[in-house]
């Protein structure tokens, strides 16, 4: 009977997980992830990734939601990491998510090849891979421009596609031209936001970015000097994600600049 103890308890825990991974799971996952995207929580974050890493390796039904979800929230958990003002012993921390979500992708994309934002996501984390050494752009630029050309191609009318593209044009532009083109992309991504906000929300359906998007734009409107355009924009940001800290910051300095 001792002998059989562990076998008895390793049946329990497996069926605990199969009840646990169950479709409502997923919806669990999502909740736990907006929660965790509107307080910017990385330990919230944390709670999220582990009921969608579960349910990723236990759904057969919806495994490419599964995986879209999980990695969606490690990289916004990554992002958290980055911008929280953590202490330089958490770097790995960062650098352990920013490959979980490179992974996680990758997987996603193997089911879904034709996933926009799978693409646009991958693309954006391989060019966050760069951050400005040559060895590593020659690396990965080709990478770079192959997901964000397949993200365009499935999901040319995609608001989170334009935003993500955006985000990188405007994180790598060196002059006036190339800031007009990532506020275009931008301004494009907020239209498609706006359109895609009128419509109601099915599921799980992704919802996240928007202000995200709109903070992104007030900072390129200030780079171009359009102070003005600037704060519509971050005030349109606390309207859709109220107390987003971009926003917030970029309110602040027109304060202290008036």
């Amino acid at each position: 009977m001792t002998r059989l103890l562990p076998i008895i308890c390793l049946g329990l825990v497996s069926a605990l997980v199969a009840e646990e991974a169950t479709p409502d799971s997923l919806l669990d996952g999502v909740v736990l992830f907006e929660k965790a995207y509107q307080s910017w929580d990385a330990k919230a974050f944390a709670k999220a990734e582990v009921v969608l890493r579960l349910t990723a390796a236990s759904t057969s039904t919806n495994r490419a939601g599964a995986l879209y979800w999980l990695g969606v929230t490690e990289f916004h958990h990554m992002l958290c990491l980055r911008t929280g003002g953590s202490p330089r012993a958490d770097e790995k921390a960062v650098a352990e998510r920013m490959d979980a979500a490179i992974h996680t992708f990758k997987a996603l994309l193997e089911l879904a090849p034709t996933h926009p934002e799978g693409h646009a996501l991958l693309g954006t984390l391989y060019g966050m891979k760069i951050e400005g050494n040559l060895f590593r752009a020659i690396r990965y630029w080709p990478d770079v421009q192959k997901h964000q050309k397949a993200a365009l191609r499935h999901g040319r009318e995609n608001p989170r596609v334009h935003y993500l593209l955006g985000v990188g044009l405007f994180h790598i532009a060196g002059n006036h031209r190339e800031f007009e083109e990532a506020r275009a992309t931008l301004q494009r991504a907020a239209e498609l936001f706006d359109r895609e906000r009128q419509q109601p929300r099915q599921g799980w359906e992704p919802r996240w970015g928007h202000g995200d998007c709109l903070a992104f734009l007030g900072q390129v409107e200030e780079r171009l000097g359009r102070h003005t355009e600037a704060e519509k924009a971050f005030r349109r940001a606390l309207e859709v994600h109220p107390g987003h800290s971009l926003a917030l910051d970029g309110l602040r300095r027109r304060d202290v600049n008036r």
